[in-house]
């Protein structure tokens, strides 16, 4: 997912809701700025379906959001 930030927007957080996951599962995020600092965080796929909040604190910023399945419900 790329997230942007117009450079007129006076908000540095955006709530996101992804789609089509499995709630039960645990998902690898990595988070990567515009100056390549990346971050990662295991979060459940509940979490991500529902608002996480995104922060960017610069405008005219984006943000790249990568994630990946962990784990295999059985």
């Amino acid at each position: 997912m790329l997230a942007f930030r117009r450079a007129e927007c006076s908000n540095s957080v955006l709530q996101a809701s992804l789609r089509a996951l499995r709630p039960d599962s645990t998902y690898q995020v990595e988070f990567i700025s515009e100056s390549l600092a990346r971050t990662q965080r295991n979060l459940p796929g509940s979490r991500l379906m529902s608002d996480f909040e995104l922060r960017l604190p610069t405008r005219g910023s984006s943000l790249l959001v990568r994630y990946q399945r962990l784990n295999v419900p059985r």
